[in-house]
Order: C-alpha cells, then structure tokens, then sequence
C-alpha cells in the first residue's frame, strides 16, 4: 500500500479518495497509536470540507479515548507555535490542504512538540490503519470535545511574531498590502496589523471563502497579479501574498515585483549574518542556484534537503539552523517556530528593509538573477514512477556535469542551468522544474525534458 502520510500530511479529493469512511479510519488509527487519555488539539482552514472532516476526526478520536478540544479556523503556523509553547496537548490536528486547489483537504499531524510528526510516527500509524487494529475505548470511558476558539493561539502567535522586529522598525512608516486569498490568514495578521501602530495594512480578498474565488491559493506570481498592482498603485513598501493556511507566503516589493522565497530567504540569510551570525541554512533541492553562489562567498554554509519542511526542519535541528526556506514562498525561523510561516515572512521583510535602510526593490535587485521555468505531468499510475526517474537517470548519466540524487532526479549542466524531475508528495503528478540563465534556456530544458518524460510513459 502506498504511504498514508505524503510530504505535507494526508491530502486527498473529499468524497473521493479522501471520503468519510477513509477519514474516520485515519482518526481512529491516530487515536489508537496515542492512546486512551490523550488529548489533541484540532483545527482547520476555510476550505469546504473541512467542517465535515474536523466532525468526522473528532468523532473518531473519543471513540478511542481521546480527549479534543476544537479551536476552529486557524492558520498552520499559529496552530504548530501554540502548540510548542504548551504542554497541554499530546498531539494535533490541523485539517488543511494548504496551497492545493480547493476540492482538496487534508490531515496533517502535529506532535507535542509543534513540529510535524516524524516518519517513524506516521508508519506505526499507517501499520494501524492498514490492519484495522484500532483500540475502541468502552462506552463509559470516551474521550470528550471542548470547543475552545481561535483567540489564545492567535494572541500567542502575534506576540512572537512581534518579539521577532527588529528595534529599529519603529522609527518608519509601514504600508503593506496583504493578499489573504479568502482564508484564514485573516485572522492573524489583522491582529498584528492591529497591534502595531507604524503599519498601515490595506485587506484584499480577506472575506473567508472555501472556493478561492478571486485567485488561486497557490502564491505563484502568475497568481498575485492584483496585489502586484495594488502594491504600486498604493506606494506601498512591499506586498504579502499568502496561500491557504499562511504557511507560506510571496513578497512583492515596492516596484510590483513577485520574488520566489528562495531569493529573499538568500536576502534574510544575509540580514541574519549581519545581526545573528549565521553560520548555516537548510532548504531543498528545488530552491535556485542563487542560493548556492550568493551565500558561499558569505561563508554561510547551504544544506540541501528533500521538498517538504518536515525534511528542512529535520536538517535544522540536527546542525542547529535559525533559517531554512523554500522557493515556494516557505520561510521558517528557528526563533518564532520550526515550520514555514507566511507571518515570519512578513516580520523579516520588515526587517530587511529596516536594517539595510533601503528600499526592498533595490535590497532584491543586488543578487544575480536566474529564471526558473515549473511545470508537471498529470500521471494515471503512480507505480510507473521509480522505471520513470530511473530511465532519466540513466539517460543522463555521463550527460551532465553531476547529478543530486537527494530527492528525484536533479541534472546540473553547469553550476546555473539545471533540470529537476522529482515525483508530488501530494498529487499524482511528476513536477519538472528547470533553472537557466534566460527564461528561454530554462522553457527549453522544461520542454525538452518533458516531452522525453512523455515518450517514456508512452513504452511504459
């Protein structure tokens, strides 16, 4: 059977491959594995589902013994920073699909200590739902559902995002536009806008909307066309534009510009070295060459990690990191909390701007520029994909300058032209990413190595 849990947590189509029947297995699986006594917390973004699921989980949880208190709508990083900073909870629970298209959902699992389960967790889970070995609490020892609400995790998520400004911040002026896609984020940074007197916030899409009716929940620039706009129309210092539970974010600058998270997390590694002394980041394989060339001159070390925080964040415990990002707009910052957080993104572009005393279009427009061209194949069998990967791999072995076998197949040509070629932990696609030194040299590879993908499955 394949793995339950993909790189983000359990994400399926509701009442389709994620369909109640397979929900309540899941939640009873989970509540099996910590037990009688136990107590999760649980909560959820905007999506449609979600309502149902978060009944269908915590129906299953107390029918193991599990006790569930339910805080509602509420964004991933706020959910994983409250529960690092109490003792209060054994595990939770937050239902989300993040950045997918909105007729998804998902389960993603949370351990005591904030960070998202380790692997070894997820298997003894999975041994559990795959052999239907729960353990049914008896009818007089059920677990009960409090209904908490969203206003101490949001409180204690907005002081630690405040604790995190620079000093200095005070002395400007801040005008920020906030894309909330019509979920979740809402909630929090209101209350920090709401909190901090030199920053004037301008709303869009901010009424909660499950469909994601006025643009895509994935923050690619192609998406924040609008607030890419508004930002110049407003002579704002920069734009946010979050994804569907705030875990990730893309920034614009003052000149409507979209920059990936791996070009400002390369800006913020250069901000931390100059106040933090740092010594090392983490982030994975698909994250521009820009990294590797800026950073290596400033004596910072890169570590290079498989697609998913949960990799980052493991790489940033072991060699203790401050930072790790993600091309995809995930920034995570080991002194607020160990996992991507669009509101971290927002404090340290603050900061950005603040210490290097400049504006964020100038600050961006000093790193080399490469282009990165992302694209996939829609796959109809997921079995195909280890005879796929080692075809290329094969293909191009003796072609290339060297290759990164860390997750999927990476081809360098030379230190700024790459291919990566790696499977979706969360959709039933092969993603193709290529870098280049012009657009037209990074399409060419996509294209290139796309159709060669196509002629593959096609023998297949």
């Amino acid at each position: 059977m394949p793995r339950l849990f993909g790189t983000s947590g359990i994400r399926g189509v509701y009442n389709e491959d994620l369909d109640p029947q397979k929900v309540l297995s899941i939640s009873l699986a989970i509540g099996s594995y910590y037990g009688a006594g136990a107590k999760a917390l649980v909560g959820y973004d905007c999506r449609l589902s979600s309502n149902a699921i978060t009944s269908i989980v915590a129906g299953g949880l107390i029918s193991t013994g599990v006790s569930v208190d339910i805080c509602g709508y509420i964004t991933t990083p706020a959910f994983q920073k409250y529960m690092a900073s109490t003792d209060e909870y054994d595990f939770g629970l937050i239902i989300t699909a993040s950045h997918n298209p909105p007729k998804y959902n998902g389960i993603k699992l949370i351990g005591k200590d904030g960070l998202e389960e380790y692997v070894d967790v997820e298997d003894r889970i999975q041994n559990i739902y795959e052999t239907e070995s729960y353990s049914l609490a008896n009818w007089d020892n059920l677990g009960a559902i409090n209904y908490i609400g969203n206003t101490n995790i949001i409180n204690t998520y907005v002081k630690s995002l405040i604790s995190n400004l620079d000093g200095n911040f005070i002395n400007k002026r801040f005008r920020i536009v906030f894309d909330f896609t019509n979920c979740v984020s809402v909630f929090t940074i209101k209350e920090l806008v709401n909190s901090l007197e030199n920053i004037d916030g301008i709303f869009l899409n901010e009424d909660l909307d499950g469909r994601f009716p006025n643009r895509p929940s994935e923050p690619k620039p192609e998406n924040l066309n609008l607030l890419m706009e508004k930002v110049v129309e407003e002579g704002a210092d920069f734009g946010v534009g979050f994804d569907g539970d705030g875990d990730r974010a893309i920034i614009v600058d003052d000149e409507g510009v979209a920059w990936w998270g791996d070009y400002l997390g390369t800006v913020i590694s250069k901000y931390l070295l100059e106040t933090r002394g740092l010594k090392g980041i983490a982030t994975p394989v698909t994250s521009s060459s820009v990294v590797d060339i800026v950073l290596s001159n400033m004596g910072i070390k890169v570590y290079r990690t498989k697609v998913g925080a949960k990799h980052i964040v493991k790489k940033m415990v072991e060699e203790k990191l401050l930072l790790g990002f993600e091309e995809n707009g995930g920034i995570i910052y080991a002194p607020h909390v160990l996992t991507r957080d669009g509101g971290i993104s927002t404090i340290l572009t603050i900061n950005i701007i603040t210490h290097f005393e400049d504006s964020l279009s100038s600050i961006m427009r000093e790193l080399p520029l490469f282009y990165q061209i992302k694209d996939k194949l829609y796959l109809s069998n997921r079995e195909v994909i280890p005879e796929l990967l080692g075809a290329i791999q094969e293909e191009y072995r003796n072609k290339c300058m060297y290759m990164d076998l860390t997750d999927g197949v990476k081809i360098y040509f030379s230190k700024d032209r790459w291919v990566l070629i790696r499977p979706s932990g969360t959709e039933p696609i092969i993603r193709v990413f290529a870098e280049g030194p012009t657009k037209d040299d990074a399409k060419l590879l996509v294209d290139t190595f796309k159709k060669e993908l196509e002629t593959y499955l096609e023998t297949m």
